[in-house]
């Protein structure tokens, strides 16, 4: 049987279509893209100086009201003392909606003197301190208080923790991110 052009026509055609599909085909096909400038996106920071503390004996005063001074390896506390740790903490808050806690940890305080003393750690007066940028810079007061009860039915009487020490080495100040408020 003879084939009729038209036939022969297509089938050339979809000859050739195979062909050029198989062989990675050429067909036109417009495209175009642009660069968006989204600018640079960049982090903010959270970090702290913490200076170099003091030991104080509040109970034991100089001639002009101010609490005494002390070398802690040295000093020997006794029933009616109340001693404190002083330093400085200057936080540096950079970041638009950055929010963080100001708190410090005395859980690692070891040592048998720790039953017979009372332990509280604040930040300018308060347990913690709730921070922002806007606070950047300011300076807050960190104060460990040690206090030895004294008098009768305390758990001094008669003569418990003598001898003993309290171990504050590890103690720690953390500023700490909070969820975004």
């Amino acid at each position: 049987m003879a084939m009729s052009r038209n036939t022969k026509s297509v089938v050339a055609v979809g000859a050739g279509i195979v062909l050029l599909t198989a062989a990675g085909g050429t067909f036109a096909q417009w495209s175009e893209s642009e660069n968006l400038d989204g600018g640079t996106v960049t982090a903010g920071h959270l970090d702290m100086e913490v200076s170099a503390g003091t030991w104080y004996d509040t109970k034991g005063t100089t001639a002009t009201g101010d609490d005494t001074e002390l070398d802690a390896s040295t000093f020997r506390v006794v029933p009616g003392d109340t001693i404190e740790y002083r330093a400085t903490i200057t936080q540096d808050l950079v970041g638009d909606n950055l929010e963080a806690e100001l708190e410090s940890d005395l859980s690692t305080a070891t040592g048998e003197l720790a039953d017979f003393v009372t332990t509280i750690a604040t930040l300018d007066g308060a347990a913690t301190q709730t921070l922002t940028p806007d606070n950047s810079g300011e300076s807050f007061d960190a104060v460990v208080r040690i206090e030895m009860p004294f008098g009768e039915g305390t758990v001094t009487d008669p003569d418990g923790g003598e001898d003993t020490s309290l171990d504050l080495s590890s103690m720690e100040i953390s500023l700490v991110q909070t969820p975004n408020p």
